[in-house]
């Protein structure tokens, strides 16, 4: 479908998709959703069973029809799982009628895959981060911030506080961090430009 192609355009840019308070992202939007980078909901995410207006019904008896229509799952939860998404998100589309729509939970958003971060999109940027900067690197990275997650849970800051503290703290414990973390975002911005 359009979408799928459009959804593939997106992850090869390395786009992102908002969705801002009193809109949605229903039906096939999903799938473009899906393909992002990064995801951000405000509005309502929705789903429900494809219309399968590519096959039509009326030169079909019904059991020609659900064969053809069985043939769209797969496709579907392949594309899905490309982009880290569950493919049983793709079941719970298949219970829903097209005329309907199911609004995903913030809580359903998560499990199904469908959260701010494109988990197949953080481990290709994982690997290009060992690639090009080393293991060394990346441990320290995670350490880094493990430790700035640990300190904020200790004094009780919130994500969405600007507080310095954890971070001041996290620099005193590796020193080198922030020059090093500058240097291989600087390698990967190279190697990006040189192999375009």
């Amino acid at each position: 479908t359009s979408a799928i192609n459009i959804g593939n355009m997106i992850a090869e840019e390395g786009m992102r998709a908002i969705v801002p308070l009193n809109s949605h992202c229903y039906s096939s939007c999903v799938l473009i959703y899906a393909a992002a980078k990064t995801r951000s909901s405000v509005g309502d995410i929705g789903v429900h069973r494809p219309f399968a207006n590519e096959i039509s019904a009326s030169s079909l008896k019904y059991p020609e029809y659900l064969k053809k229509y069985d043939a769209l799952t797969p496709v579907l939860k392949r594309y899905f799982s490309k982009y880290g998404v569950s493919p049983a998100l793709v079941d719970a589309m298949n219970v829903i009628p097209s005329d309907d729509i199911k609004i995903l939970t913030e809580e359903e958003l998560i499990t199904y895959g469908l959260g701010f971060s494109n988990v197949a999109a953080k481990e290709h940027d994982k690997a290009k981060t060992i690639q090009i900067c080393g293991q060394g690197y990346y441990d320290k990275h995670l350490l880094f911030h493990a430790f700035i997650k640990s300190c904020e849970k200790k004094f009780g800051i919130s994500v969405l506080d600007l507080d310095e503290r954890c971070w001041a703290l996290a620099k005193q414990t590796y020193p080198n961090y922030m020059d090093e973390s500058e240097a291989c975002k600087t390698k990967k911005s190279n190697s990006h430009s040189h192999n375009q």
